[in-house]
């Protein structure tokens, strides 16, 4: 059975929903969730307090890597002014909600692009990426759940704040590709290696603590033992980040 893109979008949101309703249990390690616990931030604490007291009895997944509200559900919440969501002002009403909570959320407006809009069963899903410098964020994204009637249902951020590495490359592409060929088998004579001069800011994070680097990214085809690697590589250092194998992947 082939999925359309909605139906794609309709699952992973109810996949997420599950996830918020496996309750009292705590998720460690590279993901950096933690259920129902208050964030590090005594901050970001009184803010969630405050929220519940306006809204009522919202639940939340805390990035504790990031302090924000990975993924937050609890009851309606009216977007002033928006009785009805279109696709000619779905953008706005997410943007005003953006804006009126945009401390909860741990966000930067002028950080956030537009991803996408889409409606499925009278309900809307927007969702944005951080952009720092002109550059995506990898690994970011905001997002809300929109009823048709503008109520706000669910909503997350994960927004990484603190990114102070500059956006200007050390090394060039031509060196990064040479740098993610050499921790491959790589034969020249079969093998390709890809990637255009797009930089991207890369957070890795260690529990609690995020590191930020600026990268590359480099695909490499092998075709001995069959890969698709796709290589991030330090556009300062030229170390290599991070690395998966989509074929391994998909397997």
């Amino acid at each position: 059975m082939t999925l359309n893109a909605k139906q794609i979008v309709l699952i992973s949101w109810v996949a997420a929903a599950m996830m918020l309703s496996c309750a009292n249990t705590k998720k460690t390690g590279e993901s950096g969730l933690l259920h129902e616990e208050m964030p590090g931030s005594t901050a970001m604490a009184d803010l969630w307090q405050d929220f519940r007291q306006t809204h009522g009895d919202w639940t939340v997944d805390w990035n504790e890597a990031t302090g924000t509200p990975h993924r937050a559900t609890g009851p309606a919440i009216r977007i002033p002014g928006f009785t009805e969501i279109t696709r000619e002002n779905v953008e706005d009403a997410a943007w005003r909600f953006l804006s009126d909570n945009q401390a909860i959320l741990g966000i930067r407006l002028s950080s956030l692009k537009f991803v996408q809009a889409s409606e499925v069963n009278n309900r809307w899903y927007i969702s944005y990426k951080q952009v720092e410098h002109g550059l995506e964020v990898l690994k970011s994204e905001v997002e809300l759940r929109i009823f048709n009637n503008g109520n706000v249902m669910a909503f997350g951020s994960d927004f990484f704040g603190g990114i102070d590495i500059s956006p200007v490359p050390t090394i060039s592409l031509q060196s990064a590709q040479q740098q993610a060929i050499s921790v491959l088998d790589f034969n020249p004579e079969t093998d390709s290696v890809a990637g255009d001069s797009a930089l991207y800011y890369l957070p890795l994070i260690h529990g609690k603590t995020v590191d930020y680097h600026l990268v590359y990214r480099v695909e490499v085809k092998v075709k001995q033992p069959l890969g698709n690697h796709i290589i991030f590589v330090d556009a300062h250092s030229g170390e290599i980040r991070e690395r998966r194998d989509l074929v391994r992947y998909r397997n």
